[in-house]
């Protein structure tokens, strides 16, 4: 099936097919779908940070990378029918007749296994390599060339989202985000659980210490202060304006001015009027 690739150019560098090679191989295996029913898939993938290791390390080292990467691919699927091609820069399109989305999914993982084990030297150094990978397949995905493309470019997309190191078929995106999702809402519930967990444990703990707090409120003249002690241990100074059944109202003096307080009888222990306020008003002498 794939006697189309006999004449076809080969990549000085890895060795592998021209970018060219794919428009009559896509024809044949188009033309053999249509008279044999026979799906087809490609596995669209590119090198893992290879950007970052080209900058860093030079270009001819980024040569070698890809060189190792090659010919790690070409070990990896020895035996399997199908066709290697470079796609551009770090991208390659491997091209599997008679295979499923599913079949080459499991292809596509073993090759990641290979390539992650295969580790590449360079200046006395390891380096572990890695791809992204997206598959598509014929006809789930589309039927032309064009099609097939960017369908596997928006799986490998989702491999590159979701941590590199992986392909995804265009099939299970769907999947992919729904799983993400499930896992973001389980993530949020055990949150959630935690915290009121937390809460609950607490609660009983900051609301004893917050009784036990006492708020004075100082004036800047205490002379004619009354002292307001209230049942729940806090300490209110001020002079009293007004009185009733229910309410008393002190007026409280501070630094920065005055305002009024209304306190309710029935929270109030005990007012310490104090010696001036508790004095009564002297009588004016008989004239």
């Amino acid at each position: 099936m794939l006697e189309e690739l006999a004449n076809a150019k080969v990549d000085f560098l890895t060795k592998c097919y021209l970018k060219e090679a794919l428009t009559p191989l896509f024809y044949r295996l188009k033309a053999d779908y249509k008279a044999s029913k026979k799906p087809w898939s490609i596995l669209l993938l590119d090198i893992d940070h290879f950007k970052s290791f080209n900058d860093k390390y030079g270009h001819l080292s980024g040569d070698e990378v890809l060189k190792y990467f090659a010919s790690s691919l070409r070990l990896g699927l020895e035996g399997l029918e199908c066709a290697i091609v470079r796609f551009g820069g770090d991208e390659f399109v491997i091209v599997f007749p008679d295979k499923r989305s599913k079949e080459v999914g499991v292809v596509a993982g073993m090759l990641q296994k290979n390539i992650r084990n295969r580790e590449f030297l360079l200046k006395g150094r390891l380096f572990k390599m890695g791809f992204s990978g997206g598959v598509a397949t014929c006809p789930d995905n589309g039927e032309t060339m064009d099609e097939l493309l960017a369908k596997a470019d928006k799986a490998m997309y989702v491999s590159k989202k979701h941590g590199r190191g992986r392909s995804t078929t265009y099939n299970g995106i769907k999947f992919e985000r729904a799983r993400r999702f499930l896992l973001m809402v389980c993530l949020l519930a055990l949150v959630a659980v935690v915290a009121l967990s937390g809460a609950r444990l607490f609660s009983g703990y900051f609301t004893l210490n917050i009784k036990s707090v006492q708020v004075t409120l100082t004036p800047v003249e205490d002379r004619d202060s009354a002292t307001v002690y209230l049942k729940s241990g806090a300490v209110y100074k001020g002079e009293i304006v007004r009185e009733s059944n229910e309410t008393v109202v002190l007026k409280v003096r501070l630094d920065r001015g005055e305002g009024l307080m209304a306190v309710k009888r029935s929270d109030i222990k005990n007012i310490d009027l104090g010696a001036k306020a508790a004095a009564p008003a002297p009588k004016k002498e008989a004239e």
